[in-house]
């Protein structure tokens, strides 16, 4: 009887790890495989038209990015088992109810379109720590800059961005993933309704999650 009992403890316990196996290969990122993301969030720090100026005068020393909300959606592939490649699209922005009421600013906000290089570093099934960074794309944007101008500023920029967070997955093909990234651009001189001369720069600190779609298992 006691060996009867030991054969199927030891049965079960090779299914069980028989089990664990399976689903660890399954959730296991493949190479070769495609996804889709959508991620949001809210700056937590940085400034917007920093070191902005109007004809010599300084208009502006650096808005706070602060609270300002994110959002955005990306396209990846994952060429090895521990690098992803993506294209990203996001937007930041504040409107006026946003901004302290002594800035005379209607509103202001950038969008970009990054090209990301993410490493993942495993360290269980259920937990994937990721570090990335990403070259690409900014326009600045700020609506009635002052009431002397009331003009409008735009200006396209190279811009650069640092990536740490966490995945965990939920299922084989659906994972949830949380990161924060730091982005900058470089200087640059922005067009403006009035003619007038803008020199601005944007630098922002995020906090986002979302949601990531695999295909292909």
């Amino acid at each position: 009887m006691r060996r009867i009992v030991a054969a199927l403890l030891c049965l079960t316990c090779l299914a069980s790890a028989g089990r664990a196996a399976e689903t660890s290969s399954d959730s296991a990122p493949a190479t070769g495989d495609v996804y889709m993301q959508s991620l949001s969030g809210r700056a937590i720090g940085g400034t917007a038209l920093d070191n902005f100026s109007t004809g010599g005068d300084s208009a502006l020393t650096g808005l706070s990015t602060l609270g300002s909300p994110s959002m955005g959606a990306a396209v990846g592939w994952q060429p090895m088992e521990s690098l992803r490649l993506e294209l990203e699209y996001a937007s930041r922005g504040k409107d006026r109810a946003m901004l302290p009421p002594s800035v005379d600013v209607a509103g202001t906000g950038s969008v970009s379109l990054m090209a990301n290089a993410l490493f993942d570093v495993k360290v269980t099934d259920w937990l994937t720590p990721y570090v990335g960074f990403g070259v690409g794309w900014t326009r600045q944007e700020a609506d009635r800059v002052n009431a002397t101008f009331s003009s409008d500023v735009r200006g396209e920029v190279f811009a650069y961005q640092g990536i740490i967070g966490l995945s965990v997955p939920f299922t084989s093909r659906l994972s949830f993933f949380a990161d924060g990234r730091y982005l900058r651009t470089g200087d640059f001189a922005a067009a403006a309704a009035d003619e007038f001369a803008a020199h601005s720069n944007v630098q922002t600190w995020s906090a986002l999650a979302g949601i990531r779609f695999t295909f292909g298992k």
